[in-house]
């Protein structure tokens, strides 16, 4: 069961060539600084949390296309500065 999800986790992967959305388990509880770093095709994050989520300063870093970041049915504690450079600068 996946609980973090760690800095630079997408460093090396298809997600800076493919246009993308990626799903958060219910199971993550804490997104480390760095996690998403650099990724120009990251458009949307859907958070599927049933707990609270704590979002560290630079999760989401010059990420240009992310408008979206989508959470479940609690609440994501978005440290500030957790989101830098990206198309959107909140939750939906």
């Amino acid at each position: 069961t996946v609980t973090e999800i760690s800095n630079r986790v997408f460093k090396d992967s298809t997600l800076k060539e493919l246009p993308v959305t990626v799903h958060i388990p219910q199971s993550v509880t804490k997104v480390d600084t760095g996690a998403f770093v650099a990724l120009p095709n990251l458009e949307k994050v859907i958070f599927y949390n049933n707990q609270i989520v704590i979002v560290e300063f630079g999760a989401f870093v010059n990420c240009p296309k992310l408008t979206t970041i989508q959470k479940g049915s609690n609440e994501i504690n978005l440290v500030d500065g957790a989101i830098l450079g990206c198309a959107t600068n909140k939750l939906s």
